[in-house]
């Protein structure tokens, strides 16, 4: 993995808690345009974790689909369909998709979409 990215999924990270995010309920995520080096640029789906009562309730329902559990599977399936709705994601460019707590495993159920 890029050693670059890891300060780029922070910082990503950060801003969703901060606020800056698009809200789904349960879930909040952004899409980020962010500089690599001169001329490569990444866009990075961050997704935030648990910050709400409710998220515990998803949190401990540990039935699974696919292999992700239903709440992960869910939340990625939701942001999926929110960012293709809205053609947030360019083409041809490299994503990163990051997630904290509870959203590791809807990062990763995200990159299986």
């Amino acid at each position: 993995m890029d050693k670059r990215l890891y300060p780029v999924a922070a910082h990503a990270i950060k801003d969703v808690y901060s606020g800056n995010c698009i809200d789904l309920g349960t879930t909040e995520f952004n899409v980020f345009m962010k500089m690599l080096g001169p001329e490569e640029i990444i866009i990075v789906i961050a997704i935030g974790g648990t910050d709400e009562k409710k998220d515990w309730l998803i949190n401990f329902d540990l039935r699974s689909r696919e292999g992700i559990k239903i709440g992960a599977y869910r939340a990625a399936k939701e942001i999926h369909e929110r960012i293709e709705s809205h053609h947030m994601i360019p083409p041809h460019y490299r994503v990163l998709v990051t997630g904290h707590s509870k959203a590791g495993p809807t990062a990763i159920a995200y990159k299986k979409m």
